[in-house]
């Protein structure tokens, strides 16, 4: 019974890490994208923005 509680704790767990390295990674991209358009470079083609 207790290895069945810690393997669930682990599935857990190994999900909450998965999830947290998942937006970790879409902040810093967000991150790289909005400072792009401050610089006034586009994101992904290195064409001038609009603005």
């Amino acid at each position: 019974m207790r290895i069945k509680q810690l393997e669930a704790e682990l599935k857990r767990k190994d999900r909450a890490l998965a999830e947290a390295a998942a937006l970790l990674l879409l902040s810093k991209k967000a991150e790289t994208l909005w400072a792009q358009e401050d610089d006034g470079t586009a994101p992904s083609n290195g064409q001038k923005s609009s603005r």
